[in-house]
């Protein structure tokens, strides 16, 4: 079923948020948004991963892999350049991201040349992607474009697109073709969230309103001219309550609160727990979410690891794997393929980035011109050598010797004779028992 397109003028969020309800479920995203836990995990996942560049890498014989050079491939290029005429691969990275996070769902359109070579990716709102399937079982991708901007991207209103020209990254799925929406699967939780913050609304709001009663501790019915008076002032009353100023009743009348405050409610635990749970939805840890409690600077860094292992990693392996399914041939695939960079991913830390250069420096791992581009220095005059260590042996597969401990004259060592009494024979001293 093709949604109806937006009127010219009429795009905004509020548009595009009302047509994605039928897709992410009962939870729109306008509302999931309005949480600011589940708007900040969002935040964190897509600009976490959009700060660690895609790149392209070639396999080697040896098992390794090497970064592949903006001039040795065009795709490199592009990947060092920007995704289209309008966006900068950050941007394009954050948006991918965004709408993965929200409705485990990503789109680009591919613009290829008269040689069927990659040429821009444009990404897709997800609310205006809409796919199909023919008897062959071949998938089509129904592509609506709602802006002058897009159109200006895209090159067309409205058109029905092949597979191969759409990177559709899918994440947690039941039928194989579409990806399960984070704010679906998570809808209790979200409810909840939503409704706490409803709560909390209501219970600071109207200026901070006490609600109540008043009593009487005496018999008798109350004189009608005390009635009229406390009817006449009761609103009064409350807001100078609510105020901190104090209030004169008669005829031994009391006020008497029936709301729950915020201490009796609880509410910043529930706020704390809350903000856990919505965490969990997207496996974003704690103290990403500036929740503290628990958290130590000792356990920081397991924390961090921890994250880019079991979260950033997982989301980046579809992108990187969908990338090369769309964009390079069958027999570049063998060759060549996308890998966010892991460094940018795991390496949060500058003291232990420091820490982690000087050991590949001493350990001959890289040159020292090396470990000065990674901390942004330049390479200087005599800097692509080797440091290793002097109480070390370099040797190689057949344990020959190729680098070990050198004599003064600058040689290494010759095999000592066999024969202890010759003149050039090395003296030691023995110990000779005596009787």
């Amino acid at each position: 079923m093709m949604p109806d397109l937006v009127a010219e003028g009429e795009y905004t969020f509020t548009s595009i948020v009302d047509h994605m309800k039928g897709i992410l479920g009962t939870n729109s995203v306008q509302r999931v948004l309005k949480q600011a836990a589940a708007m900040l995990c969002c935040d964190i996942l897509a600009q976490d991963i959009a700060k660690a560049p895609m790149t392209l890498r070639e396999r080697l014989p040896n098992g390794a892999d090497r970064l592949v050079m903006p001039d040795e491939h065009p795709i490199a290029a592009m990947l060092a350049d920007a995704p289209n005429r309008r966006h900068v691969w950050f941007e394009f990275d954050q948006m991918m991201v965004y709408w993965f996070a929200l409705g485990s769902n990503a789109y680009a359109y591919v613009q290829r040349d008269n040689l069927n070579r990659p040429l821009a990716l444009v990404p897709l709102a997800r609310g205006y992607v809409t796919d199909s399937v023919t008897p062959d079982g071949d998938l089509f991708y129904h592509v609506y474009a709602t802006t002058e901007g897009e159109r200006s991207l895209l090159g067309f209103m409205t058109g029905q697109v092949p597979e191969r020209d759409v990177i559709h990254v899918r994440g947690r799925m039941l039928d194989g073709l579409h990806g399960i929406s984070t704010t679906q699967a998570g809808q209790e939780t979200i409810d909840t969230g939503a409704a706490i913050e409803d709560y909390r609304n209501g219970l600071f709001s109207d200026e901070g309103q006490i609600r109540g009663v008043f009593r009487r501790d005496a018999e008798g019915a109350l004189s009608d001219q005390a009635f009229a008076r406390l009817k006449a002032s009761a609103a009064e009353m409350m807001k100078m309550l609510a105020q901190g100023k104090p209030i004169i009743l008669e005829d031994k009348i009391q006020f008497q609160p029936i709301a729950v405050n915020p201490s009796d409610a609880e509410l910043s635990k529930q706020l704390e727990a809350q903000i856990t749970a919505i965490g969990r939805l997207w496996r974003i840890p704690p103290h990403k979410l500036f929740n503290m409690q628990a958290v130590k600077y000792e356990n920081i860094e397991v924390l961090e690891r921890s994250y880019a292992s079991e979260t950033l990693i997982p989301v980046c392996i579809p992108f990187e794997q969908r990338y090369g399914r769309i964009l390079l041939s069958k027999r570049e695939r063998t060759r060549y393929f996308f890998q966010r960079d892991r460094e940018a991913l795991t390496v949060n830390d500058p003291k232990a980035l420091a820490e982690r250069i000087v050991k590949l420096v001493e350990r001959g791992v890289i040159k020292r011109n090396e470990a000065r581009l990674k901390v942004g220095f330049n390479p200087i005059e005599g800097g692509d050598t080797f440091m290793i260590p002097a109480n070390m042996i370099l040797v190689d597969e057949n344990n020959t010797i190729l680098i070990g401990k050198q004599d003064p004259a600058g040689q290494a060592p010759q095999d000592q004779p066999a024969d202890p009494n010759a003149a050039d024979a090395p003296k030691h001293l023995r110990i000779v028992a005596s009787n």
